[in-house]
């Protein structure tokens, strides 16, 4: 249930790669450094450099030229605009009775594409949704917070030739674009009202099953955390979500003289339950939270502008953006 700090071991050749693939979403045509810049940059020999680089080279995402260097290669562009968009919400998405983010991303996706004579069709994702596109590959297809499942499919899709975005998770693979809000910074901001409060003790509240949506967020948290504050990560089921609550605060609100946590909530999803659990502790509680939804006086909120990334998907979605393999918005806070 509970986890503490600690990341687990990453082959550093994935870790060059991965910072390649965050040039490249700043600049698809930027120049890579070279291999033995690469090579002084993470003290490591040629050859773990050449695995990190044969993922562009695989993918035709890369282009050598004589006397210049290697560049990154810009992703093809459709020329033809789509006729239709399918939103896929995830296989899990019916627990989610009152969650107002996905009308909100809806609205956004429909702002982009009025007028365009694109229509928009939403399926839940199942095997025969899966296999549709996979007929289609032409359709554009815009995945809504998707998890392991959605996130494989949309692999394959993309190898398929599919034009794909990933909205509010951020991608680095070749062929799926992403609009999200920027969760690194949000953890980052997480850490500074932390220490605004002087806080020594924090719970962070997360739905279980939702790393894609918590696991950039605590990683900016902890980079950012002064590692003498006690830190404890607690993964909320959701149809238990009162009894664990409960549980929680048997734990973490004990008679022992300490002060009381400050609690991080991950999900919107949790914040009335966790209003109800912990009822004193209204005004050492940071929600996330779509757009500026008014909560309790004394709550810190940090809001994603749902619309807006809605919005901006549709706009990769209809193909009229596509300058960029991903786009980061960065939360608000609001006290």
């Amino acid at each position: 249930m509970a986890e503490h700090r600690g990341d687990s071991y990453k082959p550093i050749y994935l870790r060059i790669r991965e910072d390649l693939m965050r040039l490249f979403q700043e600049d698809p045509e930027g120049r890579l450094p070279p291999e033995r810049e690469l090579c002084r940059r993470y003290n490591v020999c040629r050859p773990t450099v050449q695995k990190a680089l044969s993922y562009f080279v695989e993918n035709n995402m890369m282009v050598r030229r004589a006397g210049k260097g290697s560049f990154f290669r810009r992703p093809s562009i459709p020329e033809k605009l789509p006729t239709e968009v399918r939103l896929v919400i995830r296989r899990d998405w019916r627990g989610w009775a009152g969650d107002c983010y996905f009308g909100l991303v809806v609205q956004g996706v429909y702002a982009a594409l009025d007028g365009t004579g694109i229509g928009l069709s939403i399926g839940q994702f199942s095997d025969k949704l899966f296999l549709e596109l996979l007929e289609t590959p032409d359709v554009p297809s815009l995945w809504l917070s998707p998890e392991e499942n959605e996130l494989a499919a949309m692999r394959e899709l993309a190898d398929a030739g599919g034009w794909v975005t990933a909205v509010n998770r951020r991608s680095g693979y070749h062929g799926i674009h992403f609009v999200s809000v920027d969760h690194y910074r949000a953890g980052e901001m997480v850490a500074e009202f932390i220490h605004e409060r002087h806080g020594r003790r924090v719970l962070f509240l997360a739905v279980a099953g939702e790393e894609g949506l918590w696991k950039e967020r605590e990683r900016g948290l902890l980079e950012k955390l002064d590692p003498a504050i006690e830190y404890r990560r607690v993964e909320i089921r959701f149809p238990e979500r009162l009894e664990q609550l409960q549980q929680v605060r048997m734990e973490a609100v004990a008679d022992d003289g300490r002060e009381p946590p400050l609690l991080v909530i991950n999900s919107g999803s949790l914040y009335e339950c966790t209003r109800q659990v912990f009822p004193e502790l209204a005004d050492r509680m940071l929600a996330f939270v779509d757009n500026a939804e008014p909560l309790a006086a004394g709550v810190t909120r940090l809001c994603q502008p749902t619309v807006e990334i809605g919005r901006l998907a549709g706009l990769i979605a209809g193909r009229r953006q596509f300058n960029r393999s991903g786009t980061l918005i960065p939360p608000v806070r609001l006290d």
